[in-house]
């Protein structure tokens, strides 16, 4: 029988090291529920008025961010979540008009030198379920003859 000369360097050790991943594991779960939790693919972001219950919607699409006007059931308007006044009053809707067309020029302008065309120009309206359909088609009225064409209207999930 030959025997082997075995070389020091060359002999390999058949030992394993062993090592417990099981806290990191813990930790990256909780990093990844914290992320799930705090994601939000949209980058509007909404302070409701008083007064207000919002209509409900199956429709999971999110919204952009654009000028919100806000009505309550009170027909209290809104905009930018400071209160304009009540939709019955001539004042009130004049300086709704004003707010819109300075702020429709600055989005026209901002988007413009985007590259992007000014027909994405979006309003967000959120209104009280109550409201009547005369005080919501006079509000878009007046938002479009301001430039505002295309509207969001915000709901509530069902």
């Amino acid at each position: 029988m030959k025997k082997f000369l075995i070389n020091k360097k060359n002999k390999r050790s058949n030992t394993s090291i062993d090592l417990d991943i099981t806290s990191l594991l813990d930790v990256l779960s909780i990093i990844l529920v914290f992320l799930l939790f705090s994601y939000n693919p949209s980058d509007l972001k909404l302070d409701l008025v008083t007064n207000l219950k919002l209509a409900e919607s199956l429709s999971k699409k999110h919204t952009t961010f654009a000028p919100v006007i806000q009505i309550n059931k009170e027909l209290d308007i809104f905009y930018e979540s400071k209160l304009i006044g009540n939709i019955n009053d001539e004042e009130t809707v004049k300086k709704i008009e004003k707010n819109l067309k300075k702020d429709f020029e600055k989005i026209k302008i901002d988007e413009t030198l985007k590259g992007s065309k000014s027909k994405n120009i979006v309003l967000n309206l959120v209104i009280d379920q109550s409201v009547a359909s005369k005080h919501v088609n006079q509000i878009m009225t007046t938002t479009a003859l301001c430039g505002f064409e295309k509207f969001k209207f915000i709901v509530g999930p069902k």
